[in-house]
């Protein structure tokens, strides 16, 4: 079962509604208006959803590639497999060039669903890939998604559409896998804001290094008291992804649905 959500007017600060919900409906907006979403039916699981941010080349490196999946599709088997044999969890990713589609790969590979958040109309959206074999795998990742959510962007404020976009991804996610080199944000929107918003939400975010070869940590304000406290850049917390972690996670953020 698949569908597309139009999203023409959609407020940038609405808050997203939830995936498994089943409704379709004029929903109030911020200025006094309302927006139509209409959104898909149960889908017989009740699996976290695993969000995804990170870079594009030329900031993903392609002598980091073989590493960063490797130990991108532990962690996502990881995360299926503490939620048990009967859950299937979701992928949530803007399906960009680089990370955001070796994730969905990989979580595809091993029973994920797809959901894709698009910062602009998918024919739009396409106008980033440079070539027509990205825009092929665009298109061939998106007839494999289970929903479409389309933003209505502004080529104008582009940089307003991604961060609205990753915003969106934000909302649906339990957890973010960042592909992430650990550097500033280089403009709105981008990985870093991605993970500094994350922390300020207390999403757990599990960071993968594209920058050199570490082992994926976890980055969480797992109260608000950290939350409260600007994520230090120059000084990242190190705590290991180990089994135990995961665990953990999936029992806190099933706790909070």
């Amino acid at each position: 079962m698949k569908s597309a959500w139009s999203a023409s007017g959609w407020p940038a600060h609405a808050a997203m509604p939830p995936f498994d919900a089943a409704a379709e409906t004029l929903a109030p907006r911020g200025d006094g208006g309302t927006a139509m979403h209409s959104y898909w039916a149960g889908t017989g699981h009740s699996g976290l959803a695993v969000g995804v941010t990170g870079h594009r080349p030329p900031h993903l490196a392609p002598e980091h590639l073989a590493r960063l999946r490797a130990q991108a599709q532990q962690l996502l088997r990881g995360l299926r497999e503490a939620q048990g044999p009967t859950v299937r969890p979701r992928l949530v990713s803007a399906l960009a060039e680089g990370a955001d589609r070796h994730l969905a790969e990989l979580a595809l590979a091993d029973g994920y669903t797809l959901h894709a958040v698009l910062p602009f109309l998918k024919a739009q959206y396409a106008a980033d890939f440079g070539t027509p074999a990205s825009v092929h795998e665009f298109e061939r990742l998106l007839l494999r998604a289970w929903s479409v959510l389309e933003l209505p962007g502004d080529r104008a404020h582009g940089d307003h559409a991604y961060e609205a976009a990753g915003h969106a991804v934000l909302e649906q996610s339990d957890v973010l896998i960042a592909v992430w080199d650990g550097a500033p944000a280089r403009g709105r929107g981008g990985t870093a804001a991605m993970v500094v918003e994350a922390w300020r939400r207390r999403v757990p975010v599990l960071h993968l290094s594209a920058r050199c070869d570490a082992a994926p940590t976890l980055l969480w304000a797992a109260d608000e008291d950290a939350a409260n406290a600007p994520l230090d850049l120059e000084r990242l917390p190190d705590q290991p992804c180990d089994h135990d972690v995961l665990c953990r996670i999936v029992a806190s953020r099933t706790a909070r649905r």
